[in-house]
């Protein structure tokens, strides 16, 4: 488990995830977008994709049942676990920041 405050980051080659405090960012080469998100905001999607090798993450925000503005992006089935353990981290953070009485 890291420190609330520790850096978190996974190269995936066309995308770099970075968990740093309370803020997860996404680098997504392809689509030239980066965007950022607080952990009490962000959503997360991982579904199979048509390619056995790959899952495919999308990070946004939820309003109701609706993805807001998602980012799509491909993980290696190799990096699952890592990436698992990122959002598990992110989750964790959110549990600690909300418990603190920072987000509704």
């Amino acid at each position: 488990m890291a420190a609330a405050d520790e850096r978190v980051e996974i190269n995936l080659g066309d995308s770099i995830l970075v968990l740093e405090g309370n803020v997860i960012e996404l680098f997504h080469k392809p689509s030239m977008i980066n965007r950022r998100w607080h952990v009490c905001h962000i959503s997360v999607d991982a579904k199979p994709s048509r390619r056995n090798d790959v899952l495919k993450y999308t990070l946004g925000t939820r309003l109701s049942d609706v993805m807001m503005a998602p980012l799509p992006f491909d993980v290696p089935l190799s990096a699952q676990p890592r990436v698992a353990a990122f959002f598990e981290e992110a989750m964790r953070r959110r549990a600690a920041s909300t418990a603190l009485g920072y987000a509704p």
